[in-house]
């Protein structure tokens, strides 16, 4: 892995936290003790909170733990520069001596664990719970008089000032996150609406519209490998893992591994090998329907 690449994620991860964050790489810098000029690989100035903050950060692509003497000539740099913090990273990690003094220093370390560098053989089990209507059915009721015809597709319903068929009512309702998204039969209540027959549309009725949605859940697991940055001295770990969702069901099918059951699913992503701090991860995604979406209609 670059040099470049290792920055990226430390960058990032100072970023999320920083308002209106500017990053330079390989900024000068004028020594506020030494007056030399020194050479920083990247630059992070920001506010955070009320206060300005500018933050340094050295990476090290090494194949062995960064030794002390290393992380000493960093601090004195951190020093010198009068950063309010400044962050190492490494490919390799770093060796005991080297976390006693940046600790010492309020100095924060960073290794960087990648498939691509080899240095870890974990995959994160991701699950995907992708709710679907499977099936509705329509209930009328009302205290006054209104008409249903026969042949529900004939019937239209208001919605500020547009009209819908059943059908698209529902999707919409579905859209508006109206209708619960697990799996089971519910109850789509939308009280009050104005509905007409399209074959006599000169006549319009108010009456109560509620859905009966049975709703099932399609399941699916993709092994991910497990990259990540550790914070060193604290043991935290943040992932970088990015999720590739497709709204075509056969290519979800082609790049995910679909099961029958809930059961099934979490059976199949019980493997060992995988991060202790990240299981259990379910993705369940809420997403809106075009109003052609197919949708089975009991009767």
């Amino acid at each position: 892995m670059k040099k470049g690449e290792l920055l990226e994620r430390v960058v990032a991860h100072f970023c999320s936290n920083i308002k209106g964050a500017k990053v330079t790489h390989d900024a000068k810098v004028i020594g506020r003790d030494s007056g030399i000029e020194r050479q920083v690989d990247v630059l992070i100035e920001g506010r955070y909170g009320f206060c300005s903050i500018k933050i340094q950060i050295e990476a090290k692509d090494y194949n062995r733990p960064v030794s002390v003497d290393r992380v000493e000539a960093f601090v004195t740099m951190v020093k010198d520069t009068g950063v309010n913090l400044g962050a190492m990273v490494s490919t390799s990690g770093f060796s005991s001596t080297a976390k006693s003094i940046a600790a010492a220093n309020n100095i924060q370390l960073f290794e960087v664990v990648s498939d691509i560098l080899g240095n870890t053989n974990l995959f994160i089990p991701l699950r995907m719970i992708i709710p679907q209507i499977e099936s509705f059915s329509i209930q009328f009721s009302g205290t006054q008089y209104f008409c249903i015809p026969g042949d529900l597709s004939r019937i239209r319903v208001e919605k500020e000032g547009k009209f819908y068929d059943l059908h698209q009512r529902l999707i919409i309702a579905w859209n508006e996150e109206k209708v619960p998204r697990f799996a089971g039969e519910h109850l789509v209540c939308l009280d009050a609406v104005k509905i007409f027959d399209v074959e006599n549309s000169k006549r319009s009725y108010y009456c109560n519209l509620a859905y009966r949605v049975n709703i099932r859940e399609k399941y699916y697991l993709k092994l991910y490998p497990a990259n990540f940055m550790r914070n060193v001295l604290e043991g935290r770990n943040s992932y970088d893992l990015r999720v590739d969702f497709y709204t075509k069901e056969e290519d979800m099918q082609k790049h995910w591994i679909e099961f029958s059951s809930l059961e099934e699913l979490n059976s199949a992503a019980d493997i060992e090998n995988q991060p202790d701090d990240i299981r259990e991860l379910v993705i369940r995604p809420y997403y809106s329907m075009r109003l052609d979406s197919e949708i089975e209609q009991k009767e």
